[in-house]
């Protein structure tokens, strides 16, 4: 079940013996002893073999797709997205989808979080029946933000007080337009009696582009605010959704929620072949440093969590066109490799091209922090 309980026991035996063992799964259940034994190594991450990159990474054109393979995937994506946020007999609103590393994929959407997870998986060692990818579709308005938050088996979360992470999230973008994805560089606690405030010393950025591929470390914190998006089109124009495929890899740890796509879903994308995956390198990012970031820059919060505990992001944003020379030429030109429209320059007369995938460093003593502004932080189970 979802919160780790075995199977119901057949009707055979006697009553009396039946009841007891009722009793007994009850005591065990109230006791923690029914917890999952969790094997968490030193950085709070569950403990696998090999290798894996923890890295923010992003890679340009890693989804090679045609217009009939844009349309088609795009037309799957809303479907599941409208799905899911609506809920039904068989899953709940919001809820995320689960294709085992041991199992068979029968759709589309699941061959391709496959791929994505063989394709960060391949120097580590596992358990393939304990692993998988969770997945999921958002297409939303370019002018919403997505919360920022962390990704975490939740309902572990809420039985235990423990916070699992996966083991990288990634984004796969359908898209041109909407916010970039911000990571910040704040790693949540392995509990909630710990606190997860303190200072942000860089974030990297990356701007929606269709067949970009963005991956980083699961335990970081992470959002698309709408106050960053690039306008995508003139005044009364037409406008496509922000459209994303998202794919966490969890190693040796099934969340408890995790559920497979249910049938009726299933049965509303079938067919379509998985695009080309490339192996592509990671473009690098434009790096900003903290001399660039305290030359022009403006300051920028954002709230977001439960009633019980609300905490507050605070970042000094570089403005546009860059006071760096080198930074600034670097940035047109990288936008113009990647097709970048105008962004929301300012000063020296005209609009500079926003970079796609910016790496920004700040100094020590500025205000980039995340802190808690409100309820009381909530204590372990």
């Amino acid at each position: 079940g979802e919160e780790g309980e075995e199977g119901e026991e057949g009707e055979e035996g006697e009553e009396g013996e039946g009841e007891e063992e009722e009793e007994e799964s009850e005591k065990s259940e109230d006791d923690g002893s029914s917890a999952e034994d969790l094997n968490v190594d030193e950085d709070g991450r569950i403990a696998v073999g090999g290798s894996l990159d923890y890295s923010t990474r992003c890679f340009d054109q890693a989804l090679q797709l045609a217009p009939h393979e844009t349309a088609l995937l795009l037309k799957q994506c809303q479907t599941v997205f409208t799905a899911r946020s609506a809920g039904g007999e068989e899953y709940s609103a919001g809820t995320t989808f689960w294709v085992g590393a041991d199992s068979t994929p029968s759709t589309m959407l699941e061959r391709l979080a496959m791929r994505i997870f063989e394709s960060h998986t391949g120097a580590a060692l596992f358990d393939r029946s304990r692993s998988g990818a969770e997945w999921w579709t958002q297409c939303i308005h370019p002018e919403d933000d997505i919360g920022f938050h962390w990704d975490r088996d939740y309902d572990l979360e809420a039985d235990q007080g423990i916070l699992i992470h996966p083991h990288l999230a990634t984004v796969t973008y359908l898209c041109d337009v909407g916010a970039p994805t911000l990571v910040l560089d704040r790693v949540s606690p392995l509990t909630r009696d710990e606190s997860a405030c303190g200072p942000i010393s860089s974030v990297q950025a990356a701007q929606p582009r269709v067949g970009r591929h963005l991956a980083f470390d699961g335990r970081l914190l992470h959002g698309s605010p709408s106050e960053l998006a690039v306008p995508a089109a003139p005044d009364g124009a037409k406008v496509g959704k922000r459209c994303t495929f998202l794919v966490n890899v969890w190693l040796n740890h099934v969340p408890w929620g995790a559920e497979p796509l249910p049938a009726s879903v299933a049965r509303d994308i079938s067919g379509g072949d998985v695009p080309a995956w490339l192996s592509v390198e990671a473009a690098p990012p434009l790096m900003l440093p903290a001399g660039v970031v305290s030359a022009r820059s403006r300051e920028l919060s954002w709230d977001f969590g439960d009633p019980k505990e609300r905490m507050r992001i605070t970042l000094p944003w570089p403005e546009e066109p860059y006071e760096d020379r080198e930074a600034s030429a670097s940035a047109v030109a990288r936008g113009r490799a990647a097709g970048g429209g105008r962004g929301r320059g300012r000063g020296r007369g005209s609009a500079a091209l926003r970079p796609t995938f910016v790496s920004v460093t700040f100094g020590e003593g500025c205000s980039a922090q995340l802190q808690r502004i409100g309820g009381k932080r909530r204590r372990g189970q």
